[in-house]
């Protein structure tokens, strides 16, 4: 949506004004940016040093998760809460989700809510151990791509805060995909394990405190206990899945339909083809 790349081109150039775009920028300013804008705006549980910083790196993903059919679901949920800020398509989600969605983007921070949101879901319903998941605060870097399509002139290497979650050390993250506009990704815009070149990922482990603050913070905004709030959202993640197998159903009905209207086509052209070689005997 419109007013959301505005934003994300504001606070783009906010950060960038603040500590450049360098690749020659010493880590303790960028830490010390990061760590003022989270304990300003959000939460933390100890003041972000760089002896405390942690680089992640590539880690795929257990194989067996990765086929889990609620693992899936709930990825792909957590994907469509995100499509819908940028097209405006629900894909089913009610209207109370939305709100909550609205608030944390309008507040500017739709990482930690989508964060949080996934880390409930898969600690509360996929049952994984709180001590393998953890939630994490920091920033990602990257060189900005050479098509960026905005009307400012940076270039160089982009620092931008963020929050992720790991599952034994593996980064499951669907919100860096605000910076498909700036980063070529050469794949999907998100990183479950596996991070794509030239973007890297360093942060804070944060407790489970702080995780449980921000989880406050949205269940006093929708008014609900958090096993309600849990229920409703795995609820609707199923009927999100539901809506899109029907969707892809159609879309590949109507592929079969085209493919069956042409195979007609060229049996009767070779029907026709065939009669006028007849008469020409």
């Amino acid at each position: 949506m419109d007013n959301m790349r505005r934003r994300m081109d504001s606070y783009f150039q906010e950060i960038n004004k603040e500590i450049g775009t360098n690749e020659d920028i010493p880590i303790e300013q960028i830490i010390e940016f990061i760590s003022k804008q989270f304990r300003r705006k959000w939460k933390t549980s100890f003041l972000y040093k760089k002896k405390n910083v942690k680089k992640f790196d590539s880690k795929p993903l257990n194989n067996t998760l990765m086929r889990d059919i609620d693992f899936t679901k709930f990825i792909a949920y957590i994907s469509n809460i995100y499509d819908y800020l940028l097209t405006g398509d629900t894909h089913g989600i009610e209207e109370w989700i939305i709100k909550e969605v609205e608030e944390w983007e309008i507040k500017g921070g739709m990482c930690i809510y989508l964060s949080v949101l996934l880390y409930s879901l898969l600690s509360s319903e996929l049952k994984i151990c709180t001590d393998c998941l953890r939630y994490v605060q920091g920033f990602y870097r990257h060189d900005i791509r050479e098509d960026y399509p905005s009307f400012f002139p940076w270039a160089g290497q982009h620092n931008g805060i963020h929050s992720w979650i790991t599952l034994d050390d593996s980064i499951i993250d669907i919100a860096i995909r605000q910076q498909e506009y700036f980063f070529d990704f050469k794949g999907k815009p998100f990183v479950l394990g596996d991070i794509p070149e030239g973007l890297t990922y360093m942060g804070f482990i944060e407790s489970k405190v702080i995780v449980n603050g921000y989880i406050r913070e949205i269940l006093d905004f929708s008014k609900m206990h958090y096993d309600t709030w849990i229920r409703k959202h795995t609820i609707n993640a199923l009927k999100v899945t539901i809506s899109d197998l029907e969707a892809e159903k159609k879309h590949l009905e109507n592929i079969f339909n085209e493919i069956k209207t042409n195979n007609e086509r060229n049996r009767l052209k070779e029907l026709f083809d065939k009669i006028q070689n007849d008469m020409q005997k």
